[in-house]
């Protein structure tokens, strides 16, 4: 797809929020003072689709605290808005949901419920009507004990027509959505003040490291999670990102003492990282990772 620009697109949380589905796009215009970006599909739009446009904002955040894009997605059907999503809008940190609390919460209930059974009413990252007086709503909230990191994991609750559709399985919250493991494992520590990571850093580690190189490297232990899945033999270890500011986490798991995965969440801040149709079009099965970027 390709992004028109217009001018000046920048939105609050506030903003976003106060934004109504069933509003015209001259009503969303004038709320936020801007047009916003026309994304324009690559692809030819077929007739059936000629009404439906999708409109992107760039999310208002002071450069200190976010140095990272954050977007905001508006789609409009016949000039009436029916979808809207939010990427990295929201950075509130005390969204959590603890294993208790999720054990009362029951398919079937409306959000107000399990908001306030919760305690807080999520990260709300979508709201569409897909159907006449049917509604669809997305929401995250971070696993138990991670205060101020989305770290070892999120859980995503879906609500249909006002209605929690299905609980998803709690143990299954990991330090990426690839990389899954329990979060009700015992700990040997907490995350401290100065267990942190650039991502600098976090390139530079290496498969085949052992824990006390990774300490040295690092200069602190980072929060170690023994027994992962039961298995003596495995242990994650988790930092914290460099900025105190910033919702991110980097994992690393070692298997027999050596360092077999790492994986990070919300660490690479560059914007860049874009590929056009062209591009997708030349890759081939079997290229290896030298050569998809050179492609690119």
């Amino acid at each position: 797809m390709f992004i028109k620009t217009t001018g000046n697109n920048a939105i609050t949380l506030e903003r976003y929020q106060q934004i109504r589905l069933g509003w015209t796009r001259d009503q969303v215009t004038q709320f936020v003072g801007s047009p916003g970006e026309l994304i324009i599909p690559e692809e030819p739009i077929s007739p059936s689709n000629r009404g439906n446009i999708m409109v992107q904002y760039q999310g208002s955040i002071l450069s200190n605290v976010l140095e990272r894009e954050s977007t905001v997605i508006f789609s409009f059907n016949n000039g009436i808005l029916w979808k809207k999503n939010q990427k990295l809008l929201d950075l509130t940190s005390n969204y959590i949901i603890t294993r208790e609390r999720y054990n009362q919460i029951q398919a079937g209930w409306t959000y107000d419920q399990v908001r306030s059974t919760i305690g807080s009413r999520g990260n709300v990252i979508q709201e569409a009507n897909i159907w006449p007086n049917i509604t669809l709503m997305t929401v995250l909230y971070q696993g138990e004990g991670q205060e101020g990191v989305e770290s070892i994991g999120y859980i995503q609750l879906g609500f249909w027509d006002g209605k929690l559709q299905s609980k998803p399985g709690y143990e299954w919250v990991a330090v990426s959505p690839t990389i899954r493991s329990s979060t009700h494992i015992s700990r040997t520590n907490a995350l401290l003040p100065n267990d942190r990571i650039t991502f600098q850093q976090y390139q530079q580690i290496q498969f085949g490291w052992i824990h006390d190189q990774l300490t040295q490297y690092v200069g602190s232990p980072g929060q170690v999670m023994p027994s992962i899945a039961n298995n003596p033999d495995t242990i994650l270890v988790q930092y914290q990102g460099s900025s105190s500011s910033i919702i991110a986490i980097a994992g690393f798991r070692f298997v027999n003492g050596i360092l077999s995965i790492k994986a990070q969440f919300n660490f690479d801040f560059t914007t860049n990282y874009k590929i056009t149709k062209e591009q997708y079009n030349m890759i081939t099965i079997g290229w290896t990772y030298q050569q998809v970027t050179v492609a690119f």
